[in-house]
């Protein structure tokens, strides 16, 4: 009897240790919200719009799922657009659609949606089935005229339109209407999806070279893209951390609506199910000595501090080198020794939770100031594929290990 009861006391100990071990790891994921699977702010509004005509606007998701919904933008319009029709489907090729696979969606359970100027929308959520890096195609139906169409502008990616007034194709699965091709991606912001509480974002913030400047189109080689395919294959059954790209062109961290400070709210913190955000910019704040080393970095420090106060984890990377380049002003001595003293302050840790150095995995060995002659597109500052893929390789994976169970910052 008292053996027994010593073995009953022993498993009744163990079970107890394995509790709290688990409690210890972290919580239990029991609720489910809503995770950003792809996204591309809005930069501009540079163009003349639409009129009575459909756009089919491609986009590769870094995470799959099975209810999804979509994020619209008329952050830079100047006045309202209505949209009489919004479809997502599965891309088969070009502009057609894989049959029968097009869900109709709704905002607020009505077909129509006008968005004011200057704000965005959410659809409702649709049941929708999609695997990661499987194309998607958003498709609008434009009523009246739209006048300057908010959009980002490098979109890397071939989107389609019909030609103005010829009304609604948005639901035709063939792609023969649509014979407008355009490298900008008008309206679409973000696709999310439902996923359990454990699934969190990690978001790339930064200008040009984020944004994949130098990439060829249509083949999704950003270094977010190769970043996104690394954590595919290292997951091995665990939660997956799918990328948001939050880079655009000829940006920085002063002054200026599209700077890193100003966006910082609507296209870093406000992303559903943000857990980490890569920070990598100031380059274009060092051309000519445009800004001092002590304001980009104190601009970097307040970009820290409000991700920390969000509840966001924060990797700084450093600032890539640009020695020779065809931008004189962001090769020029001034420039470099602006950079290099940024960087490093961003080695000693900047009040970050960890460090990418994106310079050291770029530079050449001969020439720390210049970009190793296999990882440079031709322009001396933006990366080659190769080079992208060496900066996502630089990324630390274990350092993207989000908080469990994180409460979600949007619904």
């Amino acid at each position: 009897m008292l053996g027994t009861s010593r073995v009953r006391l022993l498993s009744i100990v163990t079970v107890l240790a394995l509790v709290a071990g688990d409690a210890a790891a972290g919580p239990r994921c029991a609720g489910r919200h809503w995770v950003g699977v792809w996204a591309a702010n809005p930069s501009d509004a540079a163009n003349d719009g639409f009129a009575e005509q459909s756009l089919r606007l491609i986009v590769t998701p870094t995470l799959g799922g099975r209810r999804a919904r979509v994020r619209l933008s008329n952050r830079f319009g100047p006045r309202p657009v209505m949209f009489a029709a919004s479809w997502i489907a599965r891309r088969e090729s070009g502009a057609t659609l894989v049959p029968r696979s097009a869900r109709r969606l709704r905002f607020g359970g009505r077909r129509t949606v006008t968005i004011p100027a200057g704000e965005e929308v959410v659809s409702d959520s649709v049941l929708f089935r999609f695997e990661a890096f499987e194309d998607l195609a958003v498709s609008l139906y434009v009523m009246g005229e739209s006048g300057p169409a908010t959009e980002h502008m490098l979109a890397l990616q071939t989107s389609y339109a019909s030609p103005p007034g010829s009304g609604d194709h948005s639901a035709e699965h063939a792609g023969d209407a649509f014979t407008v091709d355009s490298g900008r991606r008008a309206y679409v912001m973000g696709v999310e999806v439902l996923a359990t509480d454990h699934v969190g974002a990690v978001v790339a913030l930064g200008d040009s070279i984020t944004d994949g400047t130098g990439s060829p189109e249509n083949l999704n080689e950003r270094y977010t893209d190769f970043l996104a395919r690394r954590l595919a294959d290292a997951a091995l059954g665990r939660p997956r951390l799918p990328v948001l790209n939050a880079g655009i062109g000829a940006t920085g961290v002063g002054d200026g609506p599209l700077s890193a400070p100003h966006r910082l709210q609507a296209d870093v913190i406000e992303q559903p199910g943000a857990r980490v955000v890569i920070v990598m910019d100031g380059t274009n704040n060092t051309a000519d000595g445009s800004s001092s080393t002590d304001e980009i970095i104190a601009a970097l420090r307040t970009i820290v501090d409000r991700l920390h106060a969000a509840r966001l984890s924060v990797l700084l990377g450093t600032l890539t080198p640009s020695k020779g380049t065809v931008f004189s002003a962001h090769g020029s001595p001034e420039a470099i020794t602006v950079r290099n003293r940024v960087n490093d302050w961003i080695r000693t840790g900047g009040g970050a939770d960890g460090v990418v150095d994106f310079h050291a995995a770029l530079r050449d060995p001969d020439d720390f100031d210049r970009l190793r002659p296999e990882y440079d597109s031709g322009d001396h500052v933006h990366p080659s594929v190769a080079g992208y893929q060496a900066m996502a390789l630089a990324v630390d994976l274990g350092l993207l290990r989000a908080p469990a169970c994180s409460k979600p910052r949007r619904n």
